[in-house]
């Protein structure tokens, strides 16, 4: 089989979902074609995706560790597996580059991993301005320049940026969502509920991380500070908001205590004291039959708010399980 039909096989087992086959393909095809670039890259961009995915479901979910007012709250958590799975893809989207190629692809996925990484920021601010120079319409490149501007407060950059992105592909994700956060810190107009009315939760989960980097810089000018501490807060209450929604109820899937548990520790970390991200962590807690510490969460949310309905609720039913 030749490099071209092996990577048109790995792209049939990839689009067809099935990381692990377009893995051991890959893994295959460079033992057969060693440093093969663009071998390298698909085998970057699949384990990075199956880190992701595996986030995402909660089979390598990683520790939401909620720090609350009645103790701290460790999720279960394979931490190092889904470390290792992404170590070994920017190692191997490094060594793809390394090769000399100038493969724009490979750089612009290994300048998005790395932006993730507060550590590894200014070395995707270099690498994502070296395959600007290469290829400066690509799609990739410029949503990561986008996300370089936001958190540096450069939000007319940024927007352009997020626009160029879409221009280069409509359906880019993320591209539109954080074109709107950035034309809104710019100009906020109107109630912020209404300019994001349609928002999801999976579209808040992509906004606060990028905010929580931004809000770490301390360089912002003040009008902008102002902005991203308002975004942050209504992505917080947002995503709080959502989780609560997610598992208030008695027959909750595995999913869904693993999405909102992700979305009470984004809300947490952009915004402490929420009262919905007490009631969420209780209703964790109660689920996962911790009632003495769901007990502590809900008695917490009571002497806050007397009248909170959940609560009321949910702190009778933890005394009484």
């Amino acid at each position: 089989m030749s490099v071209t039909e092996k990577l048109a096989a790995i792209a049939v087992a990839r689009d067809g979902g099935d990381f692990d086959a377009a893995v051991s393909l890959c893994q295959q095809g460079l033992d057969e074609f060693p440093g093969d670039p663009d071998m390298l890259f698909d085998l970057g961009g699949l384990l990075l995706a199956q880190y992701r995915q595996g986030v995402q479901d909660g089979t390598l979910s990683e520790a939401f560790n909620l720090p609350l007012a009645f103790g701290e709250l460790d999720f279960p958590a394979t931490v190092s597996v889904a470390a290792s799975l992404k170590t070994e893809a920017l190692r191997t989207l490094e060594h793809c580059i390394s090769k000399g190629t100038d493969h724009v692809d490979a750089a612009a996925l290994l300048g998005l991993a790395l932006i993730d990484c507060e550590e590894t920021f200014g070395e995707a601010i270099g690498l994502l301005h070296r395959a600007s120079a290469v290829d400066p319409g690509h799609q990739s490149i410029q949503y990561g320049l986008g996300i370089l501007g936001l958190v540096q407060g450069q939000c007319a950059g940024a927007h352009a940026a997020f626009s160029n992105a879409l221009a280069a592909d409509p359906a880019m994700p993320g591209a539109e969502i954080m074109q709107r956060v950035t034309a809104y810190a710019m100009a906020p107009t109107g109630a912020m509920t209404e300019a994001f009315a349609d928002l999801e939760h999976d579209d808040y989960l992509i906004i606060a991380p990028i905010l929580r980097m931004a809000l770490g810089n301390t360089n912002l000018p003040d009008d902008i500070q102002t902005s991203y501490d308002n975004l942050a807060s209504h992505t917080a209450t947002q995503l709080a908001a959502a989780a609560v929604r997610m598992l208030d109820g008695d027959d909750v899937a595995s999913t869904a205590m693993s999405i909102g548990g992700r979305c009470l520790s984004q809300a947490n970390q952009l915004v402490g004291g929420l009262t919905d991200v007490t009631i969420g962590a209780g209703l964790i807690l109660f689920k996962t039959v911790n009632f003495e510490l769901a007990v502590m969460a809900f008695e917490s949310v009571v002497a806050a708010d007397p009248d909170n309905e959940i609560g009321n609720r949910m702190l009778e039913r933890s005394r009484r399980p």
